[in-house]
């Protein structure tokens, strides 16, 4: 045996005469001799046998090995493995015949984790205790430690942390199915007398330390709680209800701790689950409401024992309320540490939700679950029925569970890549959600009719947020689907369903949003706003925004009465930073699309108007809520990462904010589009103006931004090789060359080859009107360009070189003329001829030297830059 283990325990009789150690050693044996030796003791008995000689070390060893085959021998170790756990330093395998104190403790050991207590009796015996008995012990002590207390204040403090130990006594005996002791209703009932002694009396009531007087508040609160919840129990008389007791007891015996709790000490929920009845219904479901969230507890065991119960027979409607109360947040929240929930555990939780609320719908007469409604102490004492009412108000937040749903789908879009196949086939679980919200609204409507009306608000904002920025065809069919799934006799209150009406989803929106302004009006005359923490006004300008942007994109208005209803809300307040992000976004992509709606309307300089501060941005993903998730959780944890420690601080809080800023790609606007747009309007506004100043017009400078046809132009001559056209900017590239010299017709087929206006629902009707103003458009810069070589041309000439009518042509020169105040063009009073008289205007060698100076001057700071 190793040198580092030798015996340490030893009986009075052994025969040390045949050992040749040090004193120290004899000491040592001595010392160990004594079974309750402590860890100090074998520490120095290691340390000192360590530093012996070799002689000393042998003699050591060869003792350790005849007290090792001696029965009285403990066999613990000495020497450096002191601190080794026992499973470590047992060395070799013993004599299984043998018997040593260390075998005698694990087998205690083991005895106590198998839920029983062992005790000695005065013969020496061992008592093994239940789980049970040990429980009711802790308790006897507790009650006796308050029968001793007469009316001193001073052990307030004691009295409390007694108190919380005995309900956590009470919580571990129902989770161990062993019910409600009698000796705890005792105890309660002395803690009862005990305040209300000393709240009789007045002058010992006095407190000098403000430690004991919160103490003793602090424990009247908790003491008053628990009486009311256990008043069943307690006679008038203020003595145990015994036969209350003996009437609340579980018919199935007692489980033993082997059936209860598995190896961690956790409740047997399979167990749990056989032996509930109708009778101890809500006791099963106190265990499971207490077992939430606790370590070692796995959810799926917690749904597993509420499933169970909605399949009891003869369940009531309230025990099935308060079971779909109980079970529908620990589904949504059993998936908390993942980034969204999986689709079958959410296909799950859907169900859950919808067959929750197909029993309200049933008994809407009887019972009704309403954030209003006071809170129930007790879950097994049904709340009574409101006064003038029939039904009984509950507690709970049907429209909670239904946003968090919401979320949850949207963080998997978020999530799940855009352009798989898993993409389309979630999204088509939007109908569903869809109709659930339909069903939620519905019931809603009927409970908050008369009071509370503005709870409606959210449940409408949500509905509204599913259609608003979808066409019209496309909302049309999910309305008709959703209402085919309700019940026939459903109607709102808002609106029904009309399925031969065409603009039934305008009429929807409108009446929407118009309910929502009245539910805040209404709210705000009888002070129930103040109810609410969100900000009611966020609501209305929502619903404002979703309003705006549906009719924009459907071109159910016209653009001028669109643009109206945008300057009616409240824009300052949403331009403002304490603004929400989601608010903001939402903003912004209103704007891109009232930008885009003027496009369709043939509106160029509305368009260029709306969209130039916009597009402005190098931003125009993030403002427009367009972004990745992953890169924005990317950026925020590099944000948050310590310049010191190098630590990276990714909270949940972050990632709530990053699924705000962000939106599913059903929902994103075609960015090529909207660049594709705005340099077609620049192009359209900016050519003609650039010929005029080349061709020696003065003209008004006026400020352009990155993405302006001018700079892109500015950037294009000077690069040394121009590619042909193959992008979308390149193709907008050669049609503005080609507008500049007057080819419309170029200029045209160039525009047409861009796919991106497959994206507009009218692009036929847009590409035609487009044409007409390119037409328009090149006859400015044709004129501007070679009217050096003209005296007179007419005007039956230009109607036919740009395909024009005569008349269009005689509008358009006089407007030409006052928008850049040019005297040198006049018509004659026939018209019939333009007369292009010579001004002020440069030549064109001089408008060839301007040009070469200034590429001199580019190509001298690109090969000298250190001399500028």
């Amino acid at each position: 045996m190793s040198r580092f283990f030798a015996a340490s325990a030893y009986n009075e009789e052994d025969d040390f005469s045949g050992l040749s150690s040090s004193s120290d050693e004899e000491s040592l044996r001595s010392i160990s001799s004594d079974s309750s030796m402590d860890l100090s003791s074998s520490e120095e008995e290691s340390d000192d046998s360590f530093f012996n000689n070799d002689e000393e070390e042998s003699e050591d060893e060869d003792e350790g090995e005849r007290n090792f085959d001696d029965d009285d021998s403990d066999s613990k170790p000495y020497g450096p493995d002191w601190f080794k756990k026992t499973q470590f330093r047992k060395g070799p395998p013993q004599n299984k015949f043998l018997k040593s104190v260390e075998s005698s403790d694990e087998s205690d050991l083991s005895s106590d984790d198998d839920g029983m207590d062992s005790d000695v009796d005065e013969n020496g015996k061992k008592i093994v205790k239940s789980a049970r008995d040990k429980l009711l012990d802790e308790m006897k002590t507790i009650l006796n430690y308050v029968s001793k207390i007469d009316m001193d204040q001073s052990k307030s403090i004691k009295l409390l942390d007694n108190f919380d130990l005995l309900l956590r006594l009470q919580i571990r005996s129902i989770q161990q199915n062993f019910g409600t002791p009698t000796v705890f209703i005792e105890t309660l009932i002395k803690y009862n007398e005990f305040i209300q002694n000393l709240d009789s009396n007045e002058e010992d009531l006095q407190f000098d330390n403000k430690s004991i007087a919160k103490a003793y508040n602090v424990l009247k609160q908790r003491v008053k709680k628990s009486i009311k919840e256990n008043q069943q129990f307690i006679s008038e008389d203020g003595t145990v209800a015994v036969e209350a007791m003996e009437a609340t007891m579980s018919p199935v015996p007692l489980l033993s701790s082997s059936t209860t709790t598995n190896a961690t000490g956790t409740t047997n929920f399979q167990d749990l689950l056989e032996n509930t009845n109708k009778a101890n219904f809500f006791d099963t479901l106190q265990v499971i409401i207490d077992s939430r969230g606790k370590k070692n507890i796995q959810s799926s065991d917690l749904i597993f024992v509420l499933n169970g119960l909605l399949s009891i027979d003869e369940v009531t409607p309230y025990q099935k309320i308060m079971t779909y109360l109980t079970l529908i947040p620990i589904r949504l929240e059993s998936n908390q540490q993942l980034s969204y929930q999986p689709i079958d555990q959410w296909n799950e939780t859907f169900e859950t939700i919808s067959g929750f609320m197909s029993l309200l719908e049933t008994n809407i007469s009887q019972y009704i679950v309403s954030e209003f409604a006071k809170y129930n102490d007790n879950l097994a004492v049904e709340p009574t029925p409101v006064e003038g009412k029939s039904y009984i108000q509950i507690l709970g937040s049907i429209f909670a569970f239904v946003e968090r749903l919401d979320d949850e789908f949207n963080k998997s879009l978020l999530n799940i890549d855009p352009h798989s196949s898993d993409y389309l086939l979630r999204l088509k679980d939007e109908s569903k959600l869809y109709t659930l919200l339909i069903r939620v609204q519905l019931y809603l409507e009927k409970i908050y009719l008369e009071k509370h009306c503005l709870a409606l608000n959210r449940i409408i904002l949500k509905r509204i947020n599913h259609i608003y920025y979808k066409t019209q065809p496309i909302a049309f069919n999910l309305e008709k689907l959703a209402w085919n799934q309700i019940e026939n006799d459903s109607n709102s209150l808002i609106i029904n369903f009309e399925q031969d009406d065409k603009d039934y989803v305008s009429k929807l929106i409108n009446k929407l949003v118009e309910s929502i302004a009245s539910n805040v009006q209404i709210s705000k005359e009888s002070s129930d706003v103040n109810n609410f923490a969100t900000d009611v006004d966020d609501d209305l300008i929502r619903s404002g925004l979703f309003k705006i942007y549906y009719h924009a994109l459907n071109l159910t208005y016209k653009f001028d009465e669109i643009k109206e209803m945008l300057i009616t809300l409240n824009v300052n307040k949403v331009r403002s930073q304490s603004t929400s992000t989601s608010l903001q976004i939402l903003f912004n992509r209103v704007v891109v699309q009232l930008g885009l709606c003027a496009f369709k309307s043939s509106l160029i300089e509305e368009c260029h108007e709306v969209l130039n501060e916009l597009l402005s941005s190098s931003h125009l993903r993030e403002i427009l809520g367009q972004q990745s998730l992953q890169r924005l959780l990317h950026q925020q944890s590099t944000a948050n990462t310590t310049g010191t420690t190098g630590t990276t601080t990714t909270t949940t809080g972050n990632s709530l904010i990053a699924t705000e800023q962000c939106l599913p790609f059903h929902k994103h606007i075609n960015l090529d589009l909207v660049d594709v747009v705005f340099m077609t309007c620049s192009l359209i506004l900016e050519i003609p103006q650039m010929t005029a100043f080349y061709s020696g017009i003065k003209i008004k400078k006026t400020p352009y931004n990155a993405k302006s046809i001018r700079r892109i132009l500015e950037h294009f001559d000077k690069q040394n090789y121009q590619p042909p056209a193959e992008t979308s900017r390149d193709l907008i590239l050669y049609a503005a060359k080609a507008m500049q010299t007057g080819e419309w017709v170029k200029c045209y087929d160039y525009l047409l080859k861009i796919k991106a206006w497959n994206q507009l629902s009218n692009n036929e009707e847009i590409m035609a009107n487009l044409q007409e103003r390119i037409k328009v458009e090149s006859l400015k810069t044709y004129l501007f360009t070679y009217k050096r070589f003209y005296s007179t041309i007419t005007v039956a000439k230009l109607a036919e070189r740009f395909e024009l009518s005569t008349e269009t042509v005689i509008e358009e020169i006089p407007k030409l003329i006052k928008q850049f105040e040019i005297t040198s063009i006049k018509l004659n009073d026939s018209n019939e001829f333009i007369t292009l008289e010579k001004g002020d205007e440069i030549t064109k060698l001089e408008e060839i030297a301007i040009k070469l100076n200034k590429e001199y001057k580019i190509n001298k700071e690109r090969l000298f830059p250190q001399r500028h």
